[in-house]
């Protein structure tokens, strides 16, 4: 199929182990990928990324094994107004960089539909 690595999509770590769990999938997952690529076989090197909210639990370590950190910028309910609001976007990578993630690594997840969180359904335009 040539894919090129594994997104770990890990919602929302909320207690130290749940954290602990996720640099420890991490860790496995990189090591796994690893042995199958990036050797003298000619398999180039697989990616591994992780697909989180800042602020959720990702921790420095955990942000060190992977090659890129996809920030869920959306759905963010303290405010059911602001679906994906740059500001929304804003406070998700300033977390990152802050628990450590290095810029380098951060990749801004936005969405591209939209939600009604109260009343009817708004076009995507609207929420933007």
């Amino acid at each position: 199929h040539r894919l090129d690595g594994a997104d770990v999509d890990w919602e929302a770590p909320t207690t130290a182990e749940e954290q602990a769990d996720l640099g420890r999938l991490l860790k496995v997952v990189r090591s796994a990928l690893d042995s199958v690529s990036g050797g003298p076989a000619g398999i180039p090197r697989l990616l591994l990324t992780v697909t989180a909210r800042a602020g959720g639990g990702l921790t420095r370590k955990a942000a060190a094994i992977v090659d890129r950190v996809h920030l869920m910028a959306y759905d963010d309910m303290r405010d059911p107004e602001a679906h994906a609001s740059m500001g929304v976007a804003e406070a998700q990578v300033g977390i990152a960089l802050v628990e450590g993630v290095p810029a380098p690594k951060v990749v801004l997840g936005v969405p591209f539909y939209g939600r009604a969180q109260t009343g009817a359904a708004r076009a995507y335009r609207e929420l933007a």
